[in-house]
């Protein structure tokens, strides 16, 4: 079976009709931005609907970001993260304090 793994990043000015595909043999990763945490949310809970078997988050999302995920799909695929605590795209904060 191949694994579908979108890897959502969060940027203010991300635009989520802007997606970019890699297909190999055993997996499609799909890249997407979300403006803020509850675009990203929404957005994953499609990807999961769609047959995601995993979700990937970018260092931008700080631990609530990462509830809020992991609420919106009903924790029913794994959640990763890439992980800083501050990250050099949010003015070296969490988005935690950026997004909420």
């Amino acid at each position: 079976m191949k694994r579908f793994i979108p890897f959502i990043f969060v940027n203010d000015t991300a635009d989520a009709n802007e997606k970019t595909t890699i297909e190999t043999e055993s997996v499609i990763i799909v890249t997407v931005g979300a403006k803020n945490y509850a675009e990203a949310g929404r957005l994953a809970k499609e990807f999961v609907d769609d047959g995601a078997t995993a979700i990937e988050l970018c260092s931008a999302f700080g631990p609530k970001g990462v509830a809020i995920v992991v609420d919106a799909i009903s924790d029913r695929v794994p959640v990763g993260v890439i992980r800083f605590d501050k990250h050099q795209g949010v003015g070296q904060e969490s988005g935690d304090r950026k997004f909420l």
